[in-house]
């Protein structure tokens, strides 16, 4: 019953009027098969014509891919903990955008035809759908750890940038796959790949300090209110280089910013002056801000994951 079924019309009678066979039970009422996933649909003849078969088809892998939706949505919500602070919300969003092309190994078990329509109807395996999944994730882990390992190294040896971008390109390899448990074995055992590199991003920005020269600056009329802050960058206690720091500062009426990389010392020079009359004090605010240090979090996924994250920031 299961096999594949084609449903044929057969002519009867002088006029040649087409007789068409009775429809069979799953296109009346949807079958619960234990152990498959179903996918059953219909296209209209007088709508896409000559395309309604293959219309009908990509309905019925499209509901069955709905199906399966559901069932990973459903389960994927319960691992969103080990994401804190993140909605789970966006995993079931991002699951969810899952299609019918993700799909391998399903079965045609089905196709009628009456005048009106054409019907088709897919099952796929419950069992070869989890395999086929997890053969993709664990190739996915897999390039996702080499990122992670690479951050590491980078970490290790004080490259902040190239290490919060190594751990962005390993969660966005994953992304698939946020919410589920990814646990992956490393050279030093296994672990929880997508957790590791959060904590990962979090020990790079704790470990970052700013410096400034001075706490509080005095500027004259001899030298017409203007003079230089000095900052350093330093990372586990060393000078970090090639770190963007962005500075703003109220001039009186319009505020003046600036944005300077760390030179090969770890450290970079701010001017400031051009005060308006009348001004006494203002406030210097340096920050290390993290789309400066990572540029690929303006169209990553993975800013969400980590925009609330707290960087450097200090006032002079």
């Amino acid at each position: 019953v299961w096999g594949f079924v084609l449903w044929r019309a057969t002519r009867s009678g002088c006029g040649g009027a087409q007789k068409w066979a009775d429809p069979p039970d799953w296109v009346a009422q949807r079958p619960s098969i234990p152990g498959y996933y179903i996918g059953i649909s219909s296209a209209n003849k007088a709508q896409f014509g000559d395309e309604a078969s293959s219309t009908a088809k990509k309905r019925a892998l499209a509901d069955m891919a709905g199906q399966i939706r559901v069932v990973i949505e459903s389960t994927s919500i319960l691992h969103t903990t080990q994401f804190q602070g993140v909605a789970g919300q966006n995993f079931s969003e991002r699951i969810s955008s899952a299609s019918a092309e993700d799909l391998e190994e399903y079965e045609l078990a089905g196709t009628y035809e009456d005048a009106n329509d054409q019907w088709a109807y897919y099952r796929l395996s419950k069992a070869t759908y989890e395999r086929i999944r997890n053969e993709r994730k664990m190739a996915t882990l897999e390039i996702a750890g080499g990122y992670w390992i690479s951050a590491e190294n980078a970490r290790t040896e004080g490259r902040v940038a190239a290490a919060l971008d190594f751990y962005i390109r390993a969660l966005e390899s994953m992304e698939a796959y946020w919410g589920e448990l990814n646990e992956w074995k490393a050279p030093g055992g296994t672990l929880a790949l997508d957790r590791a590199c959060l904590d990962g991003i979090t020990q790079l920005l704790s470990g970052l300090q700013l410096q400034p020269a001075v706490t509080e600056m005095a500027l004259s009329f001899a030298d017409r209110y203007q003079g230089t802050l000095a900052c350093a960058v330093r990372f586990g206690g060393k000078p970090a280089a090639q770190i963007p720091v962005w500075s703003r500062y109220s001039r009186g009426t319009l505020p003046k910013t600036a944005s300077l990389s760390t030179n090969s010392e770890g450290t970079c020079t701010f001017e400031v002056g051009q005060f308006e009359p009348g001004v006494k004090s203002s406030e210097l605010r340096l920050e290390i801000r993290l789309d400066d240090l990572a540029p690929r979090l303006k169209d990553s996924p993975v800013q969400r994951l980590i925009q609330s994250l707290p960087t450097p920031t200090v006032t002079v």
